[in-house]
């Protein structure tokens, strides 16, 4: 079970339906400043020694990663049953904090049109955060496909990143078509210096040993992240259409 579409608007309280106030196992974990792994462990221990199934008060939130994580929605009764055990101090604070939280009345029930632009507004700021993440996808992508140190990626790694319907030959020949690549020559496939200058991509040197011991010096291209911006931007209607 997850969070319903209210309780992720910004301020909504800690409510059940009924209008008693709950406290989260996060908010247990802050205040009382113990982990929230072993809050969540205190929590179920008590439960099943209390012959309460904690699956009534399970749910899931999102971490810092954009990942869902369990906790539990405790209301009075089964909160001071867990917390029983702490100390004293961690106690008060349990305590002090309820009456802040019984303290708040329950919102207004809204009629039926207050109801639907609530729920309108909703809608419209969950598709304003898909596109916003969307947008950022391909960012946090290209970052956990490259070393930290580097910060760039050759063109096959580009594809994958941007899910380009195409792999890095077809990508190398449609910059070149452009103009954006050399085409033919000791700098085959290597950009053009206007397209480095403006930081879309960078050429890197390393050198190899043939069979016959003989040195050699190759030039290979990478793409920055402002680069896969410039890339999606211009190749992906493309590739959504094919």
């Amino acid at each position: 079970m997850t969070l319903d579409t209210l309780s992720k608007l910004p301020n909504w309280p800690a409510l059940t339906q009924s209008g008693a106030a709950t406290m989260s196992s996060l908010d247990i974990a802050e205040i009382t400043g113990k982990n929230h792994k072993d809050v969540m462990r205190d929590i179920r221990e008590v439960l099943s020694q209390a012959e309460i199934d904690e699956r009534k008060f399970a749910l899931t939130y999102k971490d810092g990663s954009n990942r869902d994580q369990p906790c539990f929605q405790l209301p009075r009764r089964e909160c001071d049953l867990v917390v029983s055990g702490y100390s004293v101090k961690y106690r008060l604070a349990i305590i002090d904090r309820w009456h802040e939280l019984e303290g708040k009345q329950a919102p207004a029930i809204p009629t039926h049109s207050e109801a639907l632009r609530l729920a309108a507004d909703a809608i419209d700021k969950a598709n304003a955060l898909a596109l916003e993440v969307a947008d950022l996808r391909p960012k946090a992508d290209f970052h956990d496909a490259v070393t930290a140190s580097d910060d760039v990626a050759q063109l096959a790694t580009a594809c994958q990143v941007l899910g380009f319907p195409f792999g890095r030959n077809t990508l190398f020949q449609r910059l070149r078509n452009r103009g954006i690549l050399i085409s033919g020559g000791d700098r085959h496939n290597l950009p053009k210096q206007e397209h480095i200058k403006l930081g879309r991509f960078t050429v890197k040197e390393s050198s190899y040993v043939d069979d016959e011991k003989q040195v050699h010096v190759r030039f290979t291209t990478y793409v920055t992240q402002k680069g896969m911006d410039w890339l999606r931007k211009e190749f992906q209607p493309q590739a959504v259409s094919v």
